[in-house]
């Protein structure tokens, strides 16, 4: 089941990281949150990841995907020794 809530129908501010943790938590876990505005970098994309979002929309979704790629390539890299 997909379920888009946008949070201007509810208040007249922005839906806050503590706001998704709460809908995750109160809703069933077949339901998908998605965070609609405010993720313009890759930490942000994953801070509502790790609150309960399945999905995210973004307008830096070009440097998000770039910050993702620097980020996998250096997990991957072997470590240095005396590093």
């Amino acid at each position: 089941m997909r379920t888009d809530l946008p949070s201007t129908c509810f208040a007249p501010t922005g839906v806050t990281i503590e706001d998704l943790r709460l809908m995750r938590a109160h809703t069933n876990p077949n339901v998908q949150i998605k965070a609609a505005s405010g993720v313009r970098t890759l930490e942000k994309a994953l801070e509502v990841y790790q609150a309960g979002c399945s999905r995210f929309g973004a307008t830096a979704t070009v440097t998000i995907l770039e910050d993702w790629k620097a980020h996998l390539k250096q997990v991957a890299a072997p470590a240095q020794p005396g590093a």
